[in-house]
């Protein structure tokens, strides 16, 4: 099966060249027919967030069986190269729960409620810090010091250990419920995307808007509309995860079934639309290397329960008929390429 990657309306943002001509317009190609699995089995259950170290070539992931600790596998053969976390606690090095994991340059930051672990490669934990902020769920690498969501900007951990805000404009009702917040870094520059708009925050203070692709911001409005006041709003976060890409681009992911989401250059505004065939389960991207897109790859399958000691297919009555209810389980880590089919892409590539 193949699914296909577009670039969206680059005339009617007007994304053109200094000669006129269009930066980028290309058909591309997501062949689930190569690549590989990176890890997977009937073992694992991995959650939905984990980073990719481009350079070290490791991807970080947490299983949701064993939620307080976060392992880093090779890209190349899938070996497990270290785990970091494990214990329950507030204690150096403990977690209540994990809610992100982001790269850094000596190893990987792991962050729980109200906490960031940093630990070295080699698991040695090198400090704990307890970030000026209510949440820790938007996590990234800045610069080589971890940034989180402030309800003003970022905030960044100072060489010293203290909490640093780049302020910008205030996340107002996002904040108020972190649902549709999404966070990414790449080298000095955070992005956050709030709102339906991408701030990028400079080290030098500055701040600077990046549009969302349309496609995708109309599906996180529609997707916003349907919610009831009576359902939790992280039930209808609006987008997927934000993530970037191993030449600094961002992938903004979509949360429907037939758009994945697009690939989006800051420096321009020019992206590119990434288009799937509708799947059960679904995918959580975690990065893009060498026109390879890194996902945990979500099997849908029949629920089954414990009955007088016989294992069972749960079942449910939907208008007079019974029907087996179906678990997302996120079995495996995927790699597959991407592959030009027509055109030029953003850059001229």
């Amino acid at each position: 099966m193949k699914q296909v990657c577009l670039v969206g309306w680059l005339g009617m943002l007007g994304l053109l060249s200094p000669s006129g001509a269009v930066v980028g317009q290309a058909v591309m190609e997501l062949d689930l027919e190569a690549g590989r699995d990176i890890v997977g089995g009937s073992e694992h259950q991995f959650r939905a967030f984990g980073a990719v170290e481009y350079d070290r070539r490791l991807v970080y992931a947490v299983e949701a069986l064993d939620p307080l600790a976060a392992a880093a596998y090779s890209l190349d053969d899938g070996a497990i190269v270290a785990t970091y976390g494990g214990k329950k606690g507030e204690g150096p090095g403990e977690l209540v729960l994990v809610q992100g994991v982001a790269m850094s340059p000596e190893g990987v930051f792991v962050a729980g409620r109200g906490v960031v672990n940093h630990w070295a490669l080699s698991g040695e934990l090198l400090y704990q810090w307890r970030p000026v902020a209510p949440s820790v769920r938007a996590l990234c690498s800045l610069a080589g010091q971890p940034a989180v969501i402030g309800p003003e900007g970022v905030v960044v951990r100072a060489d010293d250990g203290a909490s640093v805000e780049r302020r910008g404009a205030a996340l107002g009702t996002a904040w108020e419920t972190l649902s549709g917040i999404r966070m990414a870094c790449a080298d000095a520059v955070a992005y956050v995307l709030a709102n339906h708009a991408i701030s990028a925050y400079s080290p030098e203070g500055g701040v600077r808007q990046i549009p969302v692709p349309p496609e995708v911001e109309d599906i996180a409005r529609k997707r916003e509309a349907t919610r009831l006041p009576e359902y939790p709003t992280g039930r209808f976060a609006p987008y997927g995860r934000m993530v970037t890409t191993a030449d600094g681009r961002l992938f903004v992911a979509s949360t429907h079934p037939e758009i994945a989401g697009a690939i989006v250059d800051p420096a321009t505004g020019c992206y590119e639309l990434l288009k799937t065939d509708p799947v059960p389960g679904g995918r959580h991207v975690l990065g893009l290397m060498a026109d390879s897109l890194i996902f945990v790859d979500i099997v849908s399958e029949p629920a089954t329960e414990l009955v007088d000691g016989k294992w069972q297919t749960v079942t449910r009555n939907v208008g007079g008929r019974t029907l087996p209810v179906h678990s997302r389980s996120p079995r495996s880590i995927a790699m597959r390429p991407l592959r030009l089919v027509s055109g030029q892409r953003c850059g001229g590539g």
